[in-house]
């Protein structure tokens, strides 16, 4: 395999990767900015969490993907991306799980959490590693295409999610997935969410 050859590089399967492994980081930018997007209705719905304890909740997100890259930037020649995209989508399936859970009990503890926070960052985390591993399938002539494609298309997994979830929150047609809660708004007015919802909508794509 030398796609400096023309002779030797499989364009189906060079684009074939990166269309995959874009798909799998798009998601993963949808889990990573879970947490944002919900962390602003958490206290309507009975947690009761200061504005520090919102903030670092937040923050611990961004924390997390960074220091993940930092790992997943060695895995590509490590375990080969077949592994990797499959290793980096299926691990998006805890933090998912873990706030499905957590929008259903506030009476989770802050400690957990942050911990649910720290896996989050998993989906933020494995975008060092699959952009690396699209260096091994491409010439240098069009890497620059295939990098930009990735990387562009991947960033719109950040926006994706914040407008998504206003929208699956409000929808109670899969209320068997989980009950409802009752918010309460700063206005004294109260509102049905499904905030569990909001994972659940990532879950089937990501398996």
């Amino acid at each position: 395999w030398n796609p400096e050859n023309p002779a030797q590089w499989n364009k189906t399967l060079a684009w074939t990767t990166v269309w995959l492994s874009t798909f799998s980081l798009t998601l993963g930018f949808c889990a990573w900015f879970l947490v944002p997007s919900l962390a602003p209705r958490l206290n309507e719905i009975g947690f009761s969490l200061t504005h520090s304890q919102l903030y670092w909740l937040v923050a611990m997100v961004g924390l997390s993907a960074g220091t993940l890259r930092i790992l997943w930037t060695f895995l590509p020649p490590i375990l080969g991306t077949r592994i990797l995209v499959t290793l980096s989508t299926g691990l998006l399936l805890i933090p998912l799980f873990c706030w499905v859970y957590a929008a259903q009990h506030p009476d989770t503890p802050y400690w957990m959490l942050i911990c649910f926070a720290l896996l989050s960052g998993i989906g933020g985390g494995t975008f060092s590693g699959l952009m690396a591993s699209t260096n091994y399938f491409f010439p240098k002539h069009e890497r620059g295409l295939a990098l930009g494609i990735q990387g562009g298309l991947s960033d719109f997994g950040t926006g994706l999610v914040q407008f998504v979830t206003p929208l699956v929150i409000g929808f109670s047609a899969f209320a068997f997935l989980g009950d409802g809660q009752v918010a309460h708004l700063p206005d004294g007015k109260t509102v049905t969410y499904w905030l569990q919802n909001a994972s659940w909508v990532w879950i089937p794509l990501v398996a």
